[in-house]
């Protein structure tokens, strides 16, 4: 039989890890290769690959999902992806090629038509600037384009399939914190990610129906590059005119990962032939990027969604159409419609074609993807980008800085108190690293990751532990974990500055359809709020002056003041901000050039703050473009390919040029931090140095879509230009000091000050906290208890002692490689925990699962009743069987040398045997409690939440229960049940 395209990739992905040619593979691939763990024993007894050390493993979902062949479960899907990483070595080839684990994402639309199976994506680092190999170096400007041209004119072969690619983007990266601080915010990641489709391949067949009536039996269509982007925006004479640049950009909206929900019929799609304007000016656009959808609609979507409660709008996209969406509460059709607006119209699909059609109607441009949606709203941290700008449209800026210092203290305060708590009680630890857990998002897409036999994130180990019975104040192991985890919070508090403000929030941005507000009037009501600082719920303003802003905020007017009024013809509007469709700029267009696709408010109605702050007007914008500052690529598509052949030439030379462009060195991140040190040493953000370049960076954010063309010799230009003093000369920044080491007691800028005032606080908060808990011995008693059974057994039963020394022989070899790896000998004491440490050794992943799987592969030597007695399991999994737990504890007990320690608090255990079976340690834990722990699989696992209001009774000894129980009159029974106490 022919190997199904999964196994075909994992066993090219060990290869090309091992550094192994795939021509030394000599031995047949059956069936039996299906299952994981049966493939990785195959690969791992093949003789070419002996010694080498392994990749991390794919998801078991995501396997199971190429499998079954449907290549996705839920709403996730399988994702096929590598790297091209440039060689260190001076080699005429370029690149090293890297396949990554298979995983399961958030699906997009081309994936969920074509199949996932069919879409490859790679990373690429930039191919220009500093880091590029010399050979590359050595082809000056044409090296870019030779590469831009092997990767759009070759047909790539991988895994038997024939691939081409037509879309490249900046790589996203995910955790957007603030950054401002940091001394590293030059360094912006600007690789880039490529999308390959499988146009040709083993079983593909010449079937055009198949591309509009897909069906699995009879194959896959072949398909070129052409054809699959006429699919997704089809070339006619409205799209023609598009600037090329910005026609190539829209292919990401299929490629958006989302969650697919409703399929509406073409008639419960309403195509609005304008926007809503105000005045005469029909750029004066209202509503940028938002429409309406019916209450039926919307109730749909939130039941597909699984939701419990019903959101006011939705981020998504529906066809050509993307941006923002908010259920219309004045709707009592009970019909399921919505509108798309020309602003959220990214091109035109045309009429439908008849018989030859190759999909306009397909269900695919007809079905509601959500990205995200409205909720609840909170408190928010202020963002630094707001600072400088507050400080400057100050009445009093000595009061503003002294109001946001007092609120950095104060919340500096709760978040230290946190981490005491948490460290006082395993329950409110347990809550503690939930609410900070980095990986919970990543829950949802492959659950819980592990490297060896611990989870990969940090919180999650601590989670795991904290479930098996462990005690941060009991064993060294876990302390150190908690003592970093503690760190690192502390040194985000200290770095990033996150100032909250109980009295403000970030709420997603609505057009007031229904004209209801007047200019400079909102409208925001909460479904529920609770002041995360003085811990009351409940806010409502009705009219109260509030600050309005979005980020990136560069220009003083990107802050304004307006008045929060509530308006009947609103109502139900919950968790969003409403802006007036009146008046000139619009509100959403002076903050920042914002508009109503997704953007994001943050809303302030702190009295320090707003009662002490003046709204700026709007400077008139620069346009760089015409000053010659800047330059525009505006040649549409149909200028662009007028001359070229045929259809297929001119999709090569669409893509060549696209490409081109888009893998171009992106300045956005130099100029930022360029921009930040001119304001730090011309102390304002309101100079005409820092207004250019405040309109340079609006400029660049939108490079790819409008075409900027913007390189080094032109930031020279433009700093020679423009960035001058009032009298004329050149300005000469400093590097701000909050990029620095060395903050300073009553420093001039606000960001200076305050990092002076986080590191005073916070060190004051923690003085003598470590103290409190001295050092817990690295010896847990409970863990060799299992073995200390065997052995006693084996004093009297010679197969039980052959048994035992075999295991224990086996084990040491093991830990005598571990040892070697980190040249450490037993007195070793460093944290197993930190990036400098364990895990911050030269390719330790690998090291460490190899070891993994070498560590549960030692079996029993002899095949005896003891020892199949011992490996027998209930179920297909061995991850806990008798074997694997003796085997976890006989690691332990080899610190002590196998006999119950004299002085256990002196003992040291080594980070060797976490790393090899933290399972097994943290079962053997939990079955030493005086009851039994429950049994939970990874999928309820991995949705299990601490209750607050449960760890604070258990805290009190039950003392709070009843006042909490019979605080909520839900009825007249409830009163009746009070009256009987």
């Amino acid at each position: 039989m022919s190997a199904r395209p999964c196994i075909i990739y994992e066993i090219t992905r060990v290869f090309l890890h091992a550094d192994v040619s795939l021509s030394e593979l000599n031995a047949p691939v059956t069936s039996s290769l299906e299952d994981y763990d049966t493939l990785w024993r195959f690969l791992r007894s093949l003789p070419c690959l002996k010694d080498c050390l392994f990749p991390e493993r794919s998801s078991k979902d995501a396997w199971a999902a190429c499998i079954s062949e449907s290549y996705d479960k839920g709403y996730l899907a399988v994702v096929f992806g590598g790297s091209l990483n440039f060689r260190l070595d001076d080699d005429d080839t370029f690149f090293r090629f890297k396949l990554e684990p298979i995983k399961l994402d958030f699906s997009h639309r081309l994936g969920r038509r074509f199949g996932h199976d069919r879409f490859f994506e790679i990373l690429m680092p930039q191919l220009s600037g500093r880091h590029i190999p010399h050979a590359l170096e050595a082809l000056g400007q044409r090296g870019p384009p030779i590469i831009i041209n092997w990767l759009v004119e070759t047909t790539h072969p991988l895994i038997g399939w024939q691939w081409k690619p037509f879309m490249v983007k900046d790589k996203e990266r995910r955790n957007k914190k603030q950054a401002i601080v940091l001394k590293d915010v030059e360094a912006v990641d600007t690789a880039f990610r490529i999308f390959f489709f499988a146009i040709d391949g083993p079983n593909f067949v010449e079937k055009d129906r198949l591309i509009t009536h897909p069906d699995p039996r009879a194959g896959r269509p072949k398909m070129s590059i052409p054809v699959l982007l006429d699919c997704v925006r089809p070339i006619n004479k409205k799209n023609e005119m598009q600037p090329f640049l910005k026609f190539f950009n829209r292919t990401t909206l299929a490629l958006s990962r989302n969650s697919p929900t409703i399929v509406l019929q073409p008639e419960q799609i309403r195509i609005m032939p304008e926007d809503i304007i105000f005045g005469d000016d029909p750029k004066n656009v209202m509503n940028d990027g938002c429409g309406r959808m019916s209450l039926g609609l919307a109730s749909k979507i939130t039941e597909k969604l699984g939701l419990s409660y019903p959101p006011t709008a939705f981020q998504g996209r529906i066809g050509e159409a993307k941006g923002l969406w908010v259920v219309d509460r004045h709707d009592k059709g009970g019909e399921d419609w919505i509108e798309t607006y020309p602003s959220q119209r990214k091109w035109y699909r045309g009429q439908k074609r008849g018989g030859h059609d190759k999909g306009w109607d397909d269900p695919s441009h007809r079905t509601f993807e959500v990205l995200k949606c409205s909720g609840p709203l909170k408190s928010a941290d202020l963002n630094l980008q707001f600072l400088p700008l507050l400080i400057d449209r100050a009445n009093d800026p000595k009061l503003m800085k002294r109001a946001i210092s007092d609120l950095l203290e104060q919340g500096l305060a709760l978040k230290v108190e946190e981490i005491q708590d948490a460290m006082d009680d395993p329950k409110s630890f347990r809550k503690w690293v939930r609410d900070r857990n980095p990986n919970l998002k990543e829950r949802l897409r492959g659950g819980i990751a592990y490297k060896g036999g611990l989870p990969v994130v940090r919180e999650e180990r601590l989670n795991v532990f904290l479930d098996a019975g462990f005690d941060p104040r009991r064993i060294m192991f876990m302390k150190e974990m908690a003592k970093d985890a503690f760190k690192s919070r502390t040194d985000e508090l200290k770095e990033r500055l996150n100032i909250t403000v109980g009295r403000s929030t970030y709420a997603y941005m609505v057009p007031d359809f229904w004209g209801a507000l007047e200019e400079g009037e909102v409208y925001i009501d909460f479904s529920s709020f609770i002041d995360n600082v003085s811990g009351f719920s409940g806010a409502t303003l009705s009219g109260d002056e509030i600050l309005v802003a979005r980020s990136p905020a560069h220009f003083v007017s990107d802050i304004q003041k307006v008045k929060a009024v509530i308006k009947a013809e609103l109502v139900g509007l919950k968790d969003v901000i409403v802006f007036s469709t009146k008046g000139k700029p619009s509100l959403a267009d002076k903050l920042s050039g914002g508009d109503f696709d997704g953007d994001i408010a943050w809303v302030c109605w702190e009295p320090s703050i707003v009662n002490n702050f003046t709204s700026a007007e709007v400077p008139k914008a620069c346009n760089l473009v015409e000053e010659g500052l800047l330059q525009q690529d505006k040649t549409t598509y149909k200028e662009l390919v007028g001359n070229t052949e045929n259809t297929e030439a001119g999709i090569s030379l669409f893509l060549k040029k696209s490409f081109e462009f888009n893998m171009r060195q992106n300045l956005l991140g130099k100029c930022t931090s360029f921009k930040e040190s001119v304001c730090y040493t011309e102390k304002s953000v309101d100079t005409s140095a820092s207004r250019y370049l405040s309109q340079l960076l609006s400029n660049l954010v939108d490079q790819a879509k409008q075409g900027y063309m913007f390189d080094e010799d032109a930031w020279t230009h433009f700093k020679d230009a423009k960035v001058r003093d009032a009298k004329g000369r050149k300005i000469k920044p400093r590097k701000p000091r909050y990029k620095t080491e060395d903050p300073v007691a009553n420093a001039d800028h606000i960001i200076d000050h305050l990092k002076y005032v986080a590191e005073k606080t916070i060190d004051k908060a923690l003085e003598g906290f470590h103290q409190t808990f001295p050092d817990p011995p690295y010896w847990d008693g409970d863990l060799a208890t299992y073995f200390y059974k065997f052995a006693d057994l084996a004093t009297r039963d010679p197969v039980w002692e052959r048994l035992l020394e075999d295991l224990k022989a086996d084990i040491k070899v093991l830990n005598k490689i571990w040892t070697k790896k980190f040249q450490r000998g037993h007195n070793s004491k460093r944290n197993p925990n930190s990036r400098d440490e364990d895990e911050a050794v030269d390719d330790f992943p690998e090291f460490c699962n190899d070891l993994y799987e070498r560590f549960h592969e030692i079996t029993p030597h002899e095949e005896t009743n003891a020892s199949r007695g011992l490996t027998i399991t209930p179920g297909t999994n061995s991850e806990l069987s008798s074997w694997e737990l003796l085997k976890a504890s006989t690691a332990v007990a080899a610190s002590a040398s196998y006999v119950a320690p004299r002085s256990p608090l002196k003992l040291y255990v080594g980070s060797f045997v976490w790393w090899m079976a933290g399972k097994q340690l943290c079962h053997l834990k939990a079955s030493c409690n005086t009851d039994p722990p429950y049994a939970v699989i990874p999928s309820i696992y991995t949705v299990l939440k601490p209750d607050p209001t449960t760890i604070r009774r258990l805290r009190s000894d039950g003392q709070a229960a009843n006042m909490e129980d019979s605080a909520s009159i839900a009825n007249e029974a409830d009163l009746d049940a009070m009256d009987d106490e």
